[in-house]
């Protein structure tokens, strides 16, 4: 990764994301957040994923990353269509294809 590529952090906040991650290679956050919050430096290029302090078996770091290979925009039921409907169910999400995942050498 050059420094003139653009990443955005995923903040996977529970086992069934990592899952995701692991299993699916996607990502997902909403159109809204990234707009806001990101603005100018969309679309990011790569993205390493900080597990919280809810993920139990190793909270608080960086291990995996991706090289993003396609952003879509898809509404919450297309991403987890056995979800109930809920507030959530029609809201716009950024879903973000990579191909490998990558383990840092050292986790941070």
């Amino acid at each position: 990764m050059s420094n003139q590529e653009k990443l955005l952090v995923g903040i996977v906040n529970n086992n069934k994301y990592l899952e995701i991650i692991r299993d699916q290679y996607w990502f997902r956050i909403p159109v809204i957040n990234a707009n806001r919050l990101i603005g100018s430096s969309w679309p990011p290029k790569w993205i390493p994923f900080y597990q919280s302090g809810m993920i139990k078996n190793n909270p608080f770091i960086i291990r995996h990353y991706a090289k993003i290979s396609e952003i879509k925009i898809v509404a919450r039921k297309t991403l987890f269509p056995d979800e109930r409907d809920n507030t959530k169910t029609n809201k716009k999400y950024y879903k973000i294809f990579f191909n490998d995942l990558l383990t840092l050498p050292k986790p941070f």
